[in-house]
């Protein structure tokens, strides 16, 4: 529905499969290209009808073991435009499941990197501290998000709230 309401593209969760990469692309366009359904019976069915077959913009979530076993299959999905980690998310399910997990943390990063790269697409990741995004860029993440908006705005809330006088 985001993409109906003007949304440029998608980041999805938790994607471990080609599979659900490949539905995920198809639900994401109309037909032809997928199955993205549209209603006439909405009076403005039409508008924004010419800008229909713009290509949404699809960023995965790799954050699981299977999610990182299964990335090269999931970067050669046609239509995958990056394969995002969310890497608490990961951390947290290596740590888990330490019996399933490929690899450690560091590898796993390494893995999702090269399987973007390898089809030509991006790997992207979040981080927490802008130290860290220099970091990010020498390991190969292209899109690189820095901090939550809800943690930016606590801080800068915080800052405001260190400036009042004390009070008695």
């Amino acid at each position: 529905r985001v993409l109906d309401w003007g949304a440029d593209g998608v980041m999805v969760p938790r994607v471990e499969t080609p599979e659900q990469a490949r539905r995920i692309v198809s639900s994401a366009h109309y037909a032809p290209k997928g199955r993205r359904g549209y209603s006439r019976t909405v009076p403005a069915f039409a508008y924004g009808m010419d800008l229909a077959d713009r290509e949404p913009r699809i960023l995965v979530q790799i954050e699981t073991a299977e999610g990182v076993r299964n990335a090269s299959d999931i970067a050669a999905v046609e239509g995958i435009d990056v394969l995002f980690v969310g890497p608490a998310d990961l951390n947290h399910d290596l740590q888990s499941h330490p019996d399933q997990a490929p690899c450690d943390f560091g590898e796993c990063l390494r893995r999702v990197v090269t399987a973007a790269s390898d089809h030509g697409k991006m790997a992207g990741i979040l981080v927490r501290e802008p130290e860290a995004i220099a970091e990010m860029a020498a390991l190969g993440f292209k899109h690189i998000a820095v901090e939550l908006d809800v943690s930016i705005l606590r801080k800068g809330y915080q800052a405001i709230l260190s400036h009042r006088p004390n009070e008695a």
